[in-house]
């Protein structure tokens, strides 16, 4: 839902080129998350109750544009850089620093955190505000750069005194790794990536489970397991 100021029931007259943008827009968004028709299929069948599938298109959709986070834009560039080291074939950066950042600001998490650094929110902000000024282009240096860097971090060995301590640094980087792996392990586009159908074992209440355990054998409601590793 978009409201579009100074318009009304004649906005292709009153407004047209916002008109445009805002159809463009929608539909890039559309074409850019698409899922393989098979997992569509699948998703809107009897086998998945109707709070799964709500919860799959609620994760698939991300959140809405209005929802702010806690970042500010140098720090979300320096996550998104971070992200494309984590997970270099785990699609697009900004949208999973977006899904990040928005988790931040509504305090959704693991439910943990390391006694040695402050709550997520904060600690977030101190670490990429950390490697920001080490490394102010951090955001567009060549990938082998960025891994020394992330390197570093990792082993311990972040230079002193800091936002955070070198083994603050070192916690908290693999607090952003889990996180990153996390939330891409959780979206429906990656579960359409590697051929996961587990989200299918029943729906309208009732459990279907599986007949076929046996290796070698797959039942004819599930996703093709061709090229799944």
């Amino acid at each position: 839902m978009v409201v579009v100021s100074d318009a009304a029931h004649l906005i292709p007259q009153e407004q047209p080129d916002r008109l445009a943008g805002l159809v463009l827009e929608f539909v890039g968004k559309l074409g850019s998350s698409a899922l393989p028709p098979p997992f569509v299929d699948l998703m809107a069948s009897d086998r998945v109750s109707d709070r799964t599938r709500r919860a799959m298109l609620d994760r698939h959709f991300g959140p809405a544009p209005a929802d702010g986070g806690v970042l500010n834009p140098t720090q979300r560039a320096v996550l998104s850089a971070m992200i494309a080291r984590i997970l270099p074939d785990g699609g697009d950066p900004d949208d999973l620093t977006r899904r990040l950042d928005v988790a931040l600001a509504r305090g959704q998490g693991d439910g943990w955190r390391f006694a040695d650094l402050p709550s997520d929110a904060e600690a977030w902000r101190r670490g990429l505000d950390e490697i920001a000024a080490t490394a102010p282009e951090f955001a567009t240096l060549a990938p082998d750069r960025q891994d020394d860097i992330l390197r570093t971090i990792s082993q311990g060995e972040w230079p002193e005194p800091g936002r955070l301590s070198a083994d603050a640094m070192k916690l908290w980087f693999e607090d952003v790794v889990s996180e990153a792996a996390r939330l891409w392990m959780s979206l429906p586009s990656t579960w359409a990536q590697i051929g996961y159908d587990g989200f299918a074992t029943g729906g309208k209440g009732r459990f279907q489970g599986y007949d076929q355990t046996a290796a070698d054998h797959t039942e004819p409601w599930r996703l093709p397991r061709e090229g799944v590793g």
